[in-house]
């Protein structure tokens, strides 16, 4: 959708437009509106420091392979109260075969490196199931490991959603499947709600009956 590239903006231009927001409008608190809040080291670590000034609770999204983790510690220094991380699932194997690239580093010793240190801290993570090559055992042991860090669908401090894989139309992975020939299945778009079991759990089913 975005061709890989990446438009940054300055801390010190995002600084005076939360200062901005704050003597105008009286802004109380912040959402970082951005899937990798994180991407870029100094960049963050530059605008940690001037979220600290400004003093006000704030929240972000990003991914847990694009910082060190002393970064992770300053965002809370700096006044962060909820961290939002997108993980599919905890098997390298999964993440590879699906291109997440997120298995490049121990993304679970960051995670439970946060959760362990700060209890008070809103964590939210979502997670996927029926994706290609993961087996149920792979998702129990999914759910296992996030059920050892605490989280669950009703802790505020700790919670996760849980999506159905969908092979939409334009996807590598809806042309994959189209090679396998199974377009009677794919052509079911009532079935790709990842809300329920998708048109993914009927191709496994099928294969399974195959």
């Amino acid at each position: 959708m975005y061709k890989k590239k990446v438009s940054y903006r300055s801390p010190e231009r995002v600084a005076a437009e939360i200062r901005y927001c704050v003597e105008t409008f009286n802004y109380q608190s912040i959402f970082f509106d951005d899937d990798t809040f994180n991407v870029g080291t100094e960049r963050v670590s530059m605008l940690c420091d001037e979220l600290k000034k400004i003093g006000l609770p704030w929240t972000m999204m990003g991914r847990l392979d694009c910082s060190p983790t002393w970064l992770y510690d300053k965002m809370v220094d700096a006044g962060c109260v909820g961290m939002r991380f997108g993980i599919e699932t905890f098997n390298l194997d999964v993440l590879r075969n699906i291109n997440k690239g997120i298995e490049r580093v121990d993304f679970q010793g960051i995670l439970e490196h946060i959760a362990r240190k700060y209890p008070k801290l809103m964590l939210h993570v979502t997670m996927m199931k029926d994706l290609p090559e993961q087996t149920q055992e792979i998702h129990e042991r999914d759910m296992a490991i996030l059920k050892d860090m605490e989280f669950s669908t009703n802790n505020k401090y700790r919670s996760y959603q849980l999506a159905s894989c969908a092979p939409f139309p334009g996807t590598a992975l809806h042309q994959m499947l189209l090679q396998e020939s199974l377009t009677t299945d794919l052509d079911d778009f009532k079935s790709y709600d990842g809300g329920q079991d998708t048109v993914m759990k009927t191709l496994k089913n099928h294969r399974g009956n195959t």
